[in-house]
Order: C-alpha cells, then sequence, then structure tokens
C-alpha cells in the first residue's frame, strides 16, 4: 500500500493508504479499480494568516472504512508533500517519516559548513 493524494472527476480531493498501484518503468499505474484504506478529504480553509489544510475522514458512515473505487474515476494519484503524508499517517496509526530538511542542533560550534 502507497499513502497517495488523489483527484476524483467529482472535484474531491482525497488523500489515503491506497492499494493497486503498480510501478511499471519508472511511472506508477493504477489498477482497474484500487482500494482507498482510510481515506481523508482534503480542504482548504481560511486562517489567519492565509489558507489552510483540514482533512476529515471520507465515507465515515461506511462500516469498513476502505472502499473499492475503480480508477477510471481517478484524475490524479500522486505523492503528496512530505507534511501532508506524515499528518494523514499520524492521524490513522501509521509511521511518519523524516522530512526533507536539515537540521543543525544549536549551540554546537563543531559542526561548520565547507565548500
Amino acid at each position: 500500500m502507497s499513502i497517495r493524494a488523489i483527484k476524483l472527476k467529482t472535484g474531491e480531493e482525497l488523500v489515503a493508504d491506497i492499494e493497486g498501484i503498480s510501478t511499471v518503468g519508472d511511472k506508477e499505474v493504477l489498477a482497474e479499480k484500487v482500494t482507498l484504506d482510510k481515506p481523508f478529504s482534503i480542504h482548504l480553509v481560511p486562517q489567519e494568516n492565509g489558507i489552510g489544510m483540514q482533512m476529515i475522514p471520507w465515507a465515515l458512515y461506511a462500516k469498513e472504512h476502505s472502499i473499492t473505487y475503480p480508477s477510471s474515476e481517478i484524475c490524479f494519484c500522486i505523492e503528496p508533500s512530505t507534511s501532508l503524508r506524515n499528518e494523514y499517517a499520524s492521524m490513522v496509526g501509521l509511521p511518519t517519516i523524516p522530512d526533507d530538511k536539515i537540521v543543525i542542533p544549536e549551540g554546537n560550534p563543531s559542526i561548520k559548513l565547507s565548500t
């Protein structure tokens, strides 16, 4: 399974752990039907300093929060940003991954940058 952000033909944007993705060469290909495990819809919300993002469980009423969906109804399926992926993972109990930032501990004079 892979955490991906998808846009449906209905206009909804989701993030989910998706089963049914395979790799052919350097491209990901979706099976005829994919399984969206614990899908969350992505919503933009106004905040004091601009626009933020909110995730809400999608199809929360479903007994099993795993939904089979035809890939023909998906406009795109992409790898989400690390921050979105980690926020989703922490909400559904999956492991998070380190982000792309370099962290330099404060007060450590032994670290020097060289070119």
